[in-house]
């Protein structure tokens, strides 16, 4: 762990009249996310932009495959990594990212719901500026 004076090395200079927002989508999901964000400054405010977790999971797959195909590596299908014995695979990670109520779990343990704003990201597709 690099610690809190590297990290808040990597953030642009702002005035104090400023907000600097970070947008990382790992945080969520990472377990050690929520505890260390909680110890650099418990009264944040949090900004959690969801998509449909099917849409989601399809368009990670989506992405994966043509990184792979343009980098002429094999491509499995995505029913092949989907199901396994009949059943959802769980294990896959785009079905773990997606599993948000697992990880929402881990983020009320350390914040309360009133600092967590979730916007629907279907919908900041269709129009970012309501």
């Amino acid at each position: 762990v690099k610690g809190i004076d590297w990290y808040r090395n990597l953030m642009p200079f702002s005035y104090g009249n400023q907000i600097t927002i970070e947008k990382t989508p790992g945080y969520f999901t990472s377990p050690q996310a929520p505890g260390r964000i909680h110890d650099m400054n418990s009264s944040i405010k949090l900004l959690l932009i969801l998509r449909d977790p099917t849409e989601r999971v399809i368009s990670d797959y989506t992405q994966v495959y043509y990184n792979r195909v343009e980098s002429h590596k094999p491509v499995q299908l995505f029913e092949d990594i989907v199901i396994k014995n009949g059943v959802l695979n769980t294990k896959y990670k785009a079905i773990q990212r997606s599993l948000y109520d697992v990880h929402m779990e881990k983020w009320l343990k350390h914040f309360s719901l009133d600092q967590i704003h979730i916007v629907d990201g279907n919908t900041l597709i269709k129009d970012p500026l309501p």
